[in-house]
């Protein structure tokens, strides 16, 4: 591998993982059914889950990773 993509997960070292979201609470279609998981090979975190939280009052969305 030597800093290339890894050929299991197909993830390269600088990438954060696939991208999952929960959306105030509630996951969203497609969510993994374990967002901890690792590549068995390289070790790498598969998934990057984002937590959107709606404040009361706020006009925005703040995204906790």
């Amino acid at each position: 591998m030597q800093g290339g993509r890894c050929p299991e997960c197909d993830l390269s070292p600088d990438e954060p993982g696939r991208i999952a979201v929960i959306d105030d609470g509630i996951p969203v279609s497609g969510f993994p059914d374990d967002p901890g998981e690792r590549c068995e090979r390289c070790g790498r975190h598969l998934w990057c889950v984002l937590n959107l939280v709606y404040e009361e009052g706020g006009e925005g969305a703040r995204a906790d990773a």
